[in-house]
C-alpha cells in the first residue's frame, strides 16, 4: 500500500500552474525571434517587457523548488538578458569637421500625411534621408520631398523603407525582396549608404 507521502503530489497546483505560466512567457519570447508568421513580428517590440515579466516570475520559485529547479530559474532569464547586450549603445568614433547630413526619420505606416516631415526637412536640408515604415500610399508624397532621387521598398507592414538623395548613386540594390526585413544598399561617388528597420528589440 502507497504511504501518504507517496499519494501526495509533487508539486501543488499553485506550483504548477505558477511554472506554466512562466513556461509560457518563455515560449512566447523565443517565438518572437523568429518572423513567421507576421504576428510574430508584430509581438517582438515587447520583448523586453516580456523579459521584465519572466524576472518576477522566476524570484518565487527561487524559494519554494529544489537546487535542480532553481537553476532553471536562473540561467534561462539570464540567458535572454544576454540577448540584450547586442542593442546596447557602442562608443562614438571620432570624426573631422562635418560634411554631410544625414537624416533618419520613421513615418508610421499608418500616418498618410507627410506635410510636416516635407517643411521639417525643408527647414533641415540633408544630403540623404532614409525613411522608415513606408507605405505604398507613401510613394508620391516622397516624390514631392524636394529630393530628386527616391530608392524605395513600400511593405504592407512596418518594414517599408525608402531612400532620398540628392545625388545619384553610382550603384543601387534592393536586398532581402523576400524577406520581412529589405535593406536599401546605395553606392554614390564618395561614400555608401545602407539603410534598414532592423526587427524591434
Amino acid at each position: 500500500m502507497e504511504s501518504e507521502e507517496e499519494k501526495k503530489p509533487r508539486y501543488s497546483l499553485a506550483e504548477r500552474f505558477w511554472g506554466g505560466i512562466w513556461a509560457l512567457v518563455v515560449l512566447t519570447i523565443i517565438l518572437t525571434f523568429w518572423q513567421e508568421p507576421y504576428v510574430l513580428t508584430l509581438m517582438s517590440p515587447f520583448r523586453f517587457q516580456m523579459f521584465v515579466v519572466l524576472s518576477f516570475l522566476s524570484l518565487p520559485p527561487l524559494f519554494v523548488f529544489s537546487g535542480k529547479q532553481r537553476i532553471l530559474f536562473v540561467a534561462v532569464p539570464l540567458m535572454v538578458g544576454l540577448t540584450f547586450f547586442s542593442y546596447l549603445p557602442v562608443g562614438t568614433a571620432q570624426t573631422g569637421p562635418t560634411s554631410f547630413a544625414v537624416i533618419v526619420t520613421n513615418v508610421f505606416s499608418g500616418n498618410r500625411d507627410l506635410t510636416r516631415l516635407k517643411e521639417w526637412i525643408a527647414d533641415h536640408p540633408a544630403d540623404v534621408v532614409g525613411v522608415l515604415e513606408v507605405s505604398s500610399w507613401h510613394e508620391e508624397q516622397l516624390a514631392q520631398m524636394g529630393y530628386e532621387h527616391v530608392l524605395k521598398e513600400p511593405r504592407v507592414g512596418n518594414f517599408g523603407i525608402a531612400l532620398l538623395s540628392k545625388e545619384a548613386p553610382i550603384h543601387s540594390e534592393i536586398i532581402g525582396l523576400e524577406t520581412p526585413f529589405p535593406v536599401i544598399l546605395a553606392e554614390f561617388e564618395n561614400y555608401r549608404v545602407l539603410l534598414v528597420h532592423p526587427p524591434p528589440p
